[in-house]
């Protein structure tokens, strides 16, 4: 990350000029600017300002496709933060906040051209949208959706949460014309199935965002997008076949979490799977196959990549049949033949490798 010479709002950033002409030590973003020509990373916030400047400078530096409202200097002081990830097809920004207001207008539309709808989760603080004739109150824990194209008006409480944006151009093509009622669209989303599971892919790329370097950050990222243009490819309103490439892309993202947080399930099979997510077998091993796998293979090697992580770090009051039934498996002697065959080495052989050099590196 790079960081800035002086105070500013922009703590961090990954990128050079000829990636992005936005350089945010030298002016705040302008339309003509533009975007970047490959994903950068950058982070936010408003500690290292004074608190006259603080709500000025994000109102005019952090917001796009919003106008934030002025302050009334009785508010209090204001501070801020945010972690994003901003790519040529989407944005995802995970923030914390001190209340604010603000909207959009047909003259700040006509403006920038932002036409990108949100898809946005709630963790603390209230949220309340007005958007034509309708109004929408999301609380902690809940989806919103803000559309970009169209006037409305936000007002937050003190807030916490994360949001994915989605290019118009994507969302058209996965769900067809946007409806102009947000109310179904929203109503749409809360009922699909895959909504949990690109809730949890936010979450993670959210809590882990300073672990993670620009390579994973976007490998989380991408698959999140195709995530949710699947979930809006698959809804009612969208009318689009259930089995369409874009779709089957996202609905693999799915699959693969949902395996991961059932190993231990010994009934995990492409039934279960296909359950979760709310699609039918045959496209559940479309989708595996587009990528050269198979439901059950993934399956057998994610139970073998956990058990042997478990193996390694286990203490030795921990039993080989102790770990392999938290994997989901309940014969020893079938698991050693298929470990020995992806690792090339018995189970035995590993264990409690990791949990050795733990415990001397911590009496050192």
């Amino acid at each position: 990350m790079r960081e800035p010479s002086s105070p500013t709002a922009v703590t961090g950033w990954d990128w050079t000029e000829e990636v992005w002409r936005w350089q945010p030590d030298r002016e705040p973003w302008r339309p003509e600017m533009g975007g970047p020509s490959r994903c950068v990373a950058i982070e936010l916030s408003t500690r290292h300002l004074e608190t006259a400047e603080a709500y000025d400078f994000w109102r005019e530096t952090v917001f796009h496709g919003f106008s934030a409202d002025r302050r009334n200097g009785e508010t209090g002081a204001f501070r801020a933060d945010a972690r994003a990830l901003i790519s040529p097809r989407a944005e995802f920004a995970a923030f914390r906040s001190k209340g604010l207001s603000g909207g959009r207008t047909h003259s700040g539309f006509r403006s920038d051209g932002n036409a990108d709808l949100t898809i946005g989760f709630t963790i603390a603080g209230n949220r309340r949208h007005s958007f034509a004739e309708e109004r929408h109150l999301a609380r902690p824990g809940e989806v919103y959706l803000y559309d970009a194209s169209a006037p409305s008006q936000v007002d937050w409480d003190d807030h916490q949460g994360f949001y994915l944006a989605l290019r118009r151009s994507d969302v058209e093509a996965a769900l067809g014309e946007v409806p102009a009622s947000l109310d179904r669209l929203l109503a749409e989303i809360t009922a699909s199935p895959l909504l949990p599971f690109l809730r949890a892919q936010l979450s993670l790329l959210s809590r882990d965002f300073g672990a993670l370097d620009l390579r994973q950050k976007e490998a989380v990222f991408n698959g999140s997008v195709e995530l949710a243009l699947s979930l809006l490819g698959g809804l009612p309103t969208g009318a689009r076949a259930d089995g369409g490439a874009r779709h089957r892309r996202g609905l693999m993202v799915a699959a693969e979490r949902f395996i991961i947080e059932n190993l231990a399930n010994p009934r995990l099979d492409a039934a279960m799977i296909a359950r979760a997510t709310g699609c039918s077998r045959a496209t559940l091993y479309r989708a595996f196959f587009d990528h050269g796998k198979t439901v059950a293979d993934q399956i057998r090697i994610a139970r073998l990549l956990r058990a042997r992580h478990l193996l390694e770090k286990s203490p030795p009051q921990v039993t080989i049949s102790e770990i392999i039934a938290a994997c989901g498996l309940d014969d020893p002697s079938h698991f050693s033949r298929m470990f020995r065959r992806q690792f090339g080495l018995a189970p035995k052989d590993v264990k409690g490798v990791r949990h050795g050099r733990e415990t001397e590196d911590r009496s050192a």
